[in-house]
């Protein structure tokens, strides 16, 4: 895992909550709570993040023109060498123009959108390229749905395109970049929280006070971050009800590359990171891999090829190809949705792009991603995952026949400290006592045990989760009621990770 050593750490804030009337088209509207998201995390850099003061730069609403941001932000990052670490935060509008990611600022005009926003690949990431800095995360709560509505020509502008973030994240190890929705939705703010729910969430994460974003007693991950992010986010929207909406918080890094982000102090309160499975938050699961030269659209004679190695080229190539399956499998579960559960359109919200796809409503989360597989660059997969969020009583009969799919896996994830060594001693004398079958991989971060009636168990320690596998793929129903029976032949495992 990489870590952050006692490097300087510089922090850029930009947020505008108020754009200036331009003379020619109308004002971009009003992101509320802009100017509080700032403080926000002005005050976790400082106290959480270990950012001095005078190494944070801040431009708020008129002090955040297109030419002062041009000027200034690439002229910081020029300054920053390989010792140093960046935090950059965004809140604001942003879109996809051009074929560039762009940032609004205080002098935008929705008349000229395209020449009045700035390319975030300009400001942020060619000269970060240029510098030695290698250590950098950015937070973007920002989305374009609040402003293609009165942009003078509603086509020149569309969502934020996740491509260009994977194509610089792929580029570090340690690069990061999180965005507070994904592409079609809208970035929402609570008058409850008096801030933006995404920042909001964000802000509690990194001042230490979610436990379900901790990891090993005291530290935070890109991959625990977002997992918790996108866990609470949505939530937060569904439970409160301060609006019909979905928001769905996404991030790009190196595949399946963890690295810390925060190291939380331990305290008088130590005892409040014991561990803790979260059996609230089950996710099914269904992973299916195909072998790329098997493809239909894989056509030699056209100059394709197997890959040796991941890259965000032939992820975007194979999400292309894949397409038309994704939308035609997501229409099929949002038309049996609305069937089933006797739902309305507006009440079943879905979102569909070649990066991934999502269903949302009072009773599931779906989701789905094909990409490239990193571990075998030969292969890419569909994955799946599916979130109830009822009691299991209040599903009608034939709710498994919403999902063409199966599922395979039920995945818990888990907070506080679980010890790889003491995991393996107590489960080899427990595969003694009983049987089974234990493997283990230190290297790997993976404990898995396999018990007689043929349920599996997997330990990861790279993402905090506890996974059980059936010996069968029933419904998602049957699934979590077979789990719950043979979870009891569990005793003795549920001991050892308990106590």
């Amino acid at each position: 895992m990489e870590t952050i050593d006692n490097e300087n750490k510089v922090a850029i804030i930009i947020a505008i909550e108020n754009y200036i009337k331009p003379p020619t088209g109308r004002v971009l509207p009003r992101v509320q709570h802009a100017k509080d998201d700032a403080i926000l995390m002005k005050d976790v850099f400082i106290e959480n993040m270990d950012v001095k003061p005078n190494n944070i730069y801040e431009y708020i609403n008129e002090q955040a023109t297109k030419t002062t941001l041009e000027n200034d932000i690439p002229y910081h990052l020029g300054n920053l060498n390989e010792n140093d670490c960046l935090y950059f935060y965004y809140v604001g509008h942003g879109c996809f123009s051009n074929g560039a990611n762009r940032i609004t600022a205080y002098d935008s005009n929705s008349f000229n959108i395209y020449d009045t926003t700035i390319s975030i690949d300009d400001l942020i990431f060619k000269p970060l390229l240029k510098s030695f800095c290698k250590k950098n995360l950015i937070f973007l709560d920002a989305c374009s749905e609040n402003i293609k509505e009165i942009v003078s020509s509603r086509g020149i502008i569309d969502s934020l395109d996740f491509n260009e973030f994977k194509k610089f994240t792929d580029l570090h190890q340690y690069s990061g970049v999180f965005c507070s929705s994904s592409p079609g939705e809208k970035s929402y703010h609570s008058n409850i929280l008096k801030n933006g729910i995404w920042t909001w969430y964000l802000a509690n994460a990194l001042k230490g006070k979610a436990h379900e974003a901790i990891e090993r007693n005291n530290i935070i991950t890109n991959i625990s971050l977002q997992n918790y992010l996108s866990y609470e986010v949505p939530k937060y929207i569904i439970e409160k009800k301060e609006f019909i909406a979905s928001q769905n918080p996404f991030a790009s890094f190196q595949s399946k590359n963890s690295f810390l982000i925060l190291e939380l102090p331990i305290g008088e309160d130590e005892d409040d990171y014991s561990f803790e499975v979260n059996y609230d938050k089950a996710q099914l699961v269904s992973l299916e891999n195909f072998s790329i030269k098997s493809a239909s659209w894989f056509e030699k004679r056209k100059g394709h090829f197997v890959p040796d190695y991941y890259n965000s080229n032939t992820s975007s190539f194979i999400q292309g190809n894949e397409f038309s399956n994704i939308k035609e499998e997501i229409q099929q579960i949002y038309a049996k949705t609305k069937t089933i559960l006797n739902l309305k359109r507006k009440q079943v919200l879905k979102k569909v792009s070649a990066e991934g796809c999502t269903i949302d409503n009072e009773f599931f989360r779906y989701e789905m991603i094909v990409d490239q597989d990193s571990d075998d660059p030969s292969q890419y997969f569909y994955y799946r995952t599916l979130q109830l969020r009822k009691n299991l009583n209040q599903y009608p009969t034939g709710f498994d026949d919403i999902f063409p799919n199966k599922f395979n896996e039920i995945l818990f994830s888990y907070s506080g400290e679980l010890d790889f060594d003491d995991l393996v001693d107590k489960l080899e004398d427990y595969e003694t006592e009983n049987g089974g079958n234990l493997i283990d991989d230190e290297e790997g971060g993976i404990v898995e045990y396999t018990i007689s009636n043929g349920l599996k168990l997997r330990v990861d320690f790279n993402n905090n989760s506890i996974s059980f596998f059936p010996n069968s793929s029933p419904g998602c129903i049957s699934l979590i009621e077979s789990f719950a029976e043979k979870y009891i032949e569990l005793g003795g495992i549920q001991k050892y990770l308990l106590e």
